[in-house]
C-alpha cells in the first residue's frame, strides 16, 4: 500500500523546521500501535526521482532538436513523437509534477537577486530549476519558444486538440509562397512554409504577415498592383 501526500507553501505537511531536523511535523502514519513519522530522506527520494525523469525528458527534446532534419525528413515519426511528447509533458510534467512556469519565479528571482541570492532556495524545486534552466539555453540556441511548444503543460493541453479548429482566420493570396515570399522570411517562429501556408500548430498569432499582406509600401503583390492599376 502507498501513501500519497501533496502539498506545498507555507501550510505544507513537511511543516517549517523539516530542513534541521529532517522530520516532516506535520505529518504522522499510526497503524495500531506503530507510529511513524515521514522525514527528508523519504522526500529527497522523491525529489531526485522528479529530477531523473525531467533530466530524461530535455534530454529527448535536445536530441529532438539537434537532430531535426532527420527527423523533419520522416513526417509520420514526426507527427508520432510530437503527440506523444506533449501527451507526456501534459500528463506527467504537467499533472504529476507539477512543472508549470510562471512570471512568479520570475519576481522571486529578481527579489532575491535585490536581496542576497540563495542557491538553497531555487533548488527546493528541482523541477522548476531545470525547466528554467533548460528554457534559458534554449533561448541561445533556438530563440523564444522552445519551452511554449514542447514543455509547457497549458500549451501541450491546447496544442493536442487544436487539430479540431474549423476556421482559418488568417488570409493568404494565391501569390504568397509563389511569387512573394516576404512573410515567410518575416515570421519570427517560422510557421509559414516556403509555398505560403500558416502552420497553425507552429503559428503564435502575432498578426505580422497580416500586417504585410495589407500594407500597400511593404507587400509585393499590392505594390504590383498599384504600379498596373490591378484590382483585388
Amino acid at each position: 500500500m502507498a501513501l500519497v501526500i501533496i502539498s506545498s507553501g507555507l501550510y505544507s505537511h513537511r511543516g517549517t523546521d523539516w530542513r534541521k531536523s529532517g522530520v516532516f511535523d506535520r505529518l504522522t502514519v499510526s497503524q495500531k500501535a506503530t507510529t511513524y513519522q515521514p522525514g527528508a530522506d523519504s522526500y529527497q527520494i522523491i525529489k531526485r526521482l522528479q529530477t531523473g525523469v525531467v533530466v530524461g525528458m530535455l534530454a529527448v527534446l535536445t536530441l529532438i532538436l539537434f537532430a531535426h532534419e532527420w527527423i523533419t525528413r520522416r513526417p509520420r515519426l514526426w507527427r508520432v513523437g510530437r503527440i506523444g511528447f506533449l501527451t507526456t509533458t501534459l500528463f506527467v510534467l504537467g499533472w504529476g509534477l507539477n512543472g508549470q512556469l510562471s512570471v512568479v519565479q520570475v519576481v522571486a528571482f529578481i527579489h532575491s537577486l535585490m536581496n542576497g541570492f540563495r542557491w538553497e532556495t531555487f533548488l527546493i524545486e528541482p523541477v522548476v530549476f531545470l525547466l528554467w534552466g533548460f528554457t534559458a539555453l534554449g533561448l541561445l540556441f533556438w530563440g523564444r519558444g522552445v519551452y511554449c511548444r514542447y514543455l509547457c503543460p497549458l500549451g501541450a493541453a491546447m496544442a493536442i486538440p487544436a487539430k479540431l479548429k474549423i476556421f482559418d482566420w488568417l488570409k493568404r493570396r494565391p501569390q504568397c509562397g509563389r511569387d512573394c515570399r516576404l512573410c515567410e522570411t518575416k515570421c519570427t517562429v517560422g510557421a509559414i512554409d516556403p509555398l505560403g501556408r500558416i502552420n497553425p500548430d507552429e503559428c503564435v498569432l502575432c498578426l505580422r504577415c497580416q500586417i504585410i499582406m495589407n500594407d500597400a509600401h511593404t507587400c509585393t503583390v499590392l505594390k504590383r498592383r498599384a504600379r498596373t492599376g490591378e484590382t483585388a
